[in-house]
């Protein structure tokens, strides 16, 4: 570990016990503690030890709201055995999908040898429960949202700016694991490939800002700004941009009216139409799934999107939107607590 890796570490290390010695002296028998995400995976750890020496018993839970990977892209990690303990402390660990489970499972047995079967790890004494936990959204607050006047009115602003072409959109934050700079050559790879297609479809790509002070995000931005320019240069005219290229935050409001008028979402998350690296790529049923490092398998996605017959279309629709109201961010939360009661 270099002397910057372990300076990080140190500080890494410092916050998770702050949280802990924060934590501790307000805990009583019965109390649950949900841990979210990448930031605290050593706190579990620290709240038990502090725990047992008090004579609390408590449930500890912890979600990881971002990809685990594979054992073998895990292990090259200094500190892999530190995070693995951390988060064994838990009676419950879950995650977006089965695969980030397994992944996780898998790094136990080979990093720490410790006996896993299908959703379990054996730890010293305890059986932590490990599974799949899918996130969702609100979807009665988009539709609630849609139904604003206002709304409404950008509905018929923007279906009027955009029509007689085919809309793509796609809402990212600027980083590298979003794949903008993917979606837009494999754009300008199907542009090339369908000529019928020029002055007909628009991207309208949201890039939320992050990390504007770190090097290689500004490396990235001054990328997909070339990437930009070169496709509206080569496919665009005075009155037509085959990008628009938008970066910056929307509001909620604005967000809502954009995917209203949509044809296509575009998701080419490297590690997360829809990305098979995205997270819901695994549970959402009725998506078309593309590696975004393949550009010609990205194109075909696009193809395939918007040359889709209407009934295949809207069967397509009616299992996601099932899948979506079935599945919210509520039925999540509750589902991920009741697990940890029992577990």
């Amino acid at each position: 570990m270099s002397r910057i890796e372990k300076a990080a570490w140190d500080a890494y290390y410092d916050v998770n016990l702050f949280f802990a010695k924060v934590i501790i002296p307000q805990l009583h028998d019965g109390d649950s503690i949900w841990i979210h995400d990448y930031h605290l995976m050593l706190l579990p750890q620290f709240l038990r030890e502090g725990t047992r020496q008090s004579g609390v018993e408590v449930k500890i839970g912890f979600f990881l709201h971002t990809p685990f990977p594979s054992s073998e892209v895990y292990r090259i990690l200094p500190m892999r055995k530190q995070i693995l303990t951390g988060l064994l402390h838990c009676d419950l660990v879950g995650f977006h999908t089965t695969s980030y489970a397994r992944h996780f499972l898998n790094s136990c047995s080979e990093i720490l040898e410790t006996p896993t079967c299908a959703g379990y790890v054996q730890f010293h004494e305890a059986s932590v429960t490990v599974d799949a936990f899918p996130i969702g959204i609100q979807p009665e607050r988009f539709a609630e949202t849609l139904q604003k006047g206002n709304v409404q009115d950008r509905i018929r602003m923007l279906s009027q700016r955009y029509q007689g072409a085919r809309l793509i959109v796609s809402v990212d934050r600027l980083d590298y694991i979003k794949g903008v700079p993917q979606k837009l050559r494999a754009l300008e790879t199907f542009l090339s490939r369908y000529p019928e297609w020029v002055g007909k479809l628009v991207l309208m790509q949201v890039a939320v800002p992050t990390r504007e002070d770190v090097r290689e995000y500004q490396s990235l931005q001054t990328e997909v700004n070339e990437l930009v320019g070169r496709l509206n240069g080569n496919y665009g005219s005075i009155e037509f941009s085959p990008v628009n290229f938008l970066y910056s935050s929307l509001d909620f409001e604005e967000i809502v009216a954009l995917y209203a008028v949509s044809d296509v979402c575009l998701v080419s998350s490297t590690r997360d139409v829809l990305s098979e690296f995205a997270g819901a790529a695994e549970v959402l049923d009725g998506s078309i799934i593309f590696n975004p490092w393949d550009i010609d398998e990205s194109v075909d996605a696009i193809h395939i999107a918007l040359t889709m017959g209407e009934k295949e279309r809207a069967e397509n629709y009616k299992r996601l939107e099932e899948y979506v109201m079935r599945n919210t961010s509520a039925n999540w939360g509750k589902r991920f607590t009741d697990c940890l009661k029992k577990a």
